[in-house]
């Protein structure tokens, strides 16, 4: 039963007012609801120099030999939760260490009310009482995902990323190794509206420091105005105190919204509008720039990267089935404290501007990563070893076969150059190299100088080493589909196919929602880019995640996903123009297409259907004109792209189509198509990106994942794909191995209490 006080705040919330903040409460009574140790240096004074990192710092890790760590970066407290899950609660629920970091304290206009309570505007805006209760609710659904009890206590130590800039690190008592660290910075209180006093003010230099605004009975006893520099250094500080094997944040290269651009309240002369909070995408910017510098100071790349969109996901095709959407709405309610039941705090116990309207945004329905995955990460070179391509830290790694078929590979090794983002793609060309693509950001330095912009890049393997290690040539820039850097920044990720006389064909999605193409001659030359006809013009907008393929005639295909259908241009080949795109017939997808050219002349899609997650698979007929359904099948939930592979001979006239999927636990299920898939096949370990499928040179099938770990884990089909029980091992054993999930065991998700609304 609630005291008489939880009694009088859970009124007073229901009230839509709030307590003006701690002036009222004792220290001791704060002690009790917050344990906090003190700590930190002498306060530094802002300059244009960053603090070195490390100087200063007092992060303490939760766990101390945990076995994975993730680090969450995210602008406001509610960010992961809409965006980033299920990935987090997966990976508390498989035992990593998890310590999310919220820049901003979200205080927006200061009142915790309900959004559309119209008693809101007689509440007293309280900023610094606002930033603790999302806060609290953070705390609330990071210990149901945890523990299953939103009331799980937590212990609060006042810490100091960098000397002078004091945070509030906090630690589930139950559970160490899952951790939040709130910097406090200001927030923009605005989705788009110019405010200089801001991280977009700060990354434009419009102002040179960000003040701190510390919540409610915080241990912060001196706020201070964080610089651009010192911003990057503090960001760095907690990479390398966690060196973490994977960094989770925002979305980079959010879409331009045409439009409110240029409108009243939506930064005129300021930029583009975007359909995505500012805050969300100048938070990553600093991310991404504190993680080039973090990882120049590390000999061996490892930490995987993913960026999550945000709002634009309302806009876009649900990707998750009903059972997902649920669970991250009921994770929701209890951040949004949506029972108003007292935690003992009188600033609140959560957001109220959430809390019971979680669905009601769009943006709970989908989690969406900004590189949609390549269709194809591993092949088979020439020699008929297999290799496999990852990003780790900006770099793209290679694993290979150190003899075709045995299954005995080597590996990571790290290729020349840096700066690389989302995926990495390969294609076996007609004289057996293999040629990779991927996308480089250029990032201004510290001080904002620079262009930031994104670029097409590829690299040719030009050899072989001894031990098999395919030899690549540096990385080329392709330059970018757009005009200029701004437009640069919402180019798609480059989808590859070579044709059987050694023509290549690149596709992106391009800024305007349409496809851009390079085509590459058999000579080596390259085509300027090229947009293709009648999509964006038409107001048909393609998501990015495209399929190229090129049949035994030599026709091109692309195929893209948009809203309501699955496009399709084609090209008689040999750099000759596509023909205008065209509905396929097909219903729309929730992401990626992914296309195969089948020996018989026909090329086979898969790609997964909106609102049930369910994989589709189609063909396109051997004429090249007709498109046919071929059926669905349920992977047990899950998102992203459809991996597709022969798994028969290829010689045969019908051969064997497999498919492999993330699930709903996070990790690989596989099926074969008959012809639509039917039985999966479970037990990876839990992955990051998308999964691969490739035939190895004995004609097995090999299904390929990057784990959680940066390692690369594998399996091989010796029968039937349909078997129910895989064992999925490291392909390269390390002494950080985890164990493998062996059968058909799905990751379990904690339970909620009763109490989620």
């Amino acid at each position: 039963m609630a005291s008489r006080h939880g009694r009088r705040s859970a009124r007073i919330a229901r009230r839509g007012v709030l307590a003006a903040g701690a002036a009222g409460i004792s220290g001791a009574a704060m002690a009790a609801l917050y344990r906090w140790s003190g700590g930190g240096g002498p306060r530094d004074a802002d300059g244009p120099t960053a603090t070195a990192p490390g100087q200063g710092i007092q992060l303490p890790v939760g766990t101390a030999h945990r076995a994975l760590t993730v680090v969450q970066f995210v602008a406001h407290p509610d960010d992961g939760l809409y965006f980033m899950n299920p990935d987090a609660e997966q990976e508390i629920a498989a035992g990593h260490a998890v310590l999310t970091v919220c820049l901003t304290g979200g205080e927006a206009d200061g009142r915790n009310v309900p959004p559309h309570d119209p008693r809101g505007r007689l509440v007293r805006p309280d900023r610094p009482g606002f930033a603790r209760a999302r806060m609290n609710g953070l705390r609330r659904a990071h210990a149901v995902m945890a523990t299953g009890e939103e009331s799980s206590p937590w212990d609060v130590t006042l810490v100091t990323p960098v000397g002078g800039w004091e945070a509030e690190l906090h630690t589930l008592r139950a559970v160490p190794r899952v951790q939040l660290l709130f910097l406090a910075l200001v927030e923009a209180r605005g989705v788009a509206a110019w405010r200089a006093q801001s991280l977009k003010g700060l990354w434009q230099n419009a102002v040179l420091s960000l003040p701190q605004l510390p919540p409610a009975h915080s241990p912060i006893r001196n706020p201070t105005n964080v610089t651009r520099g010192r911003l990057v250094a503090c960001l760095q500080a907690i990479l390398h105190q966690y060196r973490p094997d994977v960094v989770r944040t925002l979305d980079p290269n959010p879409e331009h919204d045409p439009v409110h651009t240029g409108r009243r309240g939506y930064a005129p002369g300021h930029g583009l509008a975007y359909y995505d909070h500012q805050d969300h995408t100048h938070a990553t910017y600093f991310v991404q720039q504190a993680l080039a510098a973090h990882w120049a100071t590390q000999p061996v790349p490892g930490t995987s990267v993913e960026h999550y969109l945000g709002y634009v996901n309302a806009r876009l095709p649900w990707n998750l089935d009903t059972p997902a959407i649920r669970h991250k709405a009921r994770l929701l309610d209890v951040y949004g404290w949506s029972d108003h039941l007292s935690c003992g705090d009188p600033s609140g116990c959560g957001d109220l501007k959430v809390g019971g309207g979680a669905l009601h945004g769009g943006w709970v329905q989908s989690t969406r990563y900004r590189a949609p995955g390549a269709a194809s990460w591993a092949a088979r070179a020439a020699d008929g070893r297999l290799a496999g391509f990852a990003l780790l830290s900006g770099r793209a790694v290679v694993w290979y076969e150190t003899k075709g078929g045995t299954g005995q590979w080597a590996g990571p090794v790290a290729l020349p150059g840096g700066g690389l983002e989302g995926q990495v793609s390969v294609l076996s060309r007609r004289d057996g190299a293999l040629q990779l693509f991927s996308v480089r950001t250029r990032l201004p330095d510290t001080r904002g100088t620079g262009v930031h912009r994104r670029e097409v890049v590829t690299a040719v393997q030009r050899g072989t080493a001894a031990d098999g290690r395919p030899l690549f040539s540096p990385w080329s820039s392709l330059g970018t589909s757009e005009a200029n850097p701004v437009a640069s920044m919402e180019m798609g990720f480059p989808e590859a196919a070579a044709g059987p006389d050694g023509t290549v064909y690149l596709a992106v999605r391009n800024q305007g929602g349409g496809v851009s193409v390079r085509v590459q001659s058999a000579r080596g030359a390259w085509s300027p880019w090229t947009r293709l006809p009648n999509a964006a013009e038409s107001g048909v907008r393609v998501l990015d995640g495209l399929g190229v393929a090129v049949d035994r005639a030599g026709r091109v295909h692309v195929f893209a996903p948009a809203q309501r259908a699955v496009l399709h241009w084609t090209s008689p080949g040999r750099g000759r123009p596509f023909a205008l795109a065209r509905p396929t017939g097909l219903p729309g997808s929730s992401g990626p297409v992914s296309a195969l050219a089948m020996p018989d002349g026909s090329v086979r899609l898969a790609y997964r259907e909106p609102r049930t997650a369910q994989v589709v698979l189609a063909e396109l007929t051997a004429s090249g004109r007709t498109v046919v359904p071929l059926g669905r099948g349920e992977p047990g939930g899950g998102f992203g792209r459809v991996a597709m592979a022969h798994s028969g001979p290829v010689q045969a006239a019908l051969p064997d189509v497999a498919v492999a999927v993330r699930n709903a636990a996070g990790c690989v299920s596989v099926a074969a198509s008959h012809p639509a898939p039917e039985q999966w096949s479970r037990g990876s370990a839990l992955h990051v990106h998308s999964p691969a499928l490739v035939q190895d040179a004995q004609g097995r099938l090999v299904a390929l994942a990057v784990g959680a770990d940066g390692a690369l884990w594998s399996t091989r089909y010796d029968g039937t794909v349909d078997a129910a029980e895989v064992r999925w091992t490291q392909a390269v054993p390390t002494a950080r191995a985890a164990t493998a999930i062996a059968g058909a065991a799905v990751t379990p998700r904690p339970t909620t209490t009763g109490r989620t609304a």
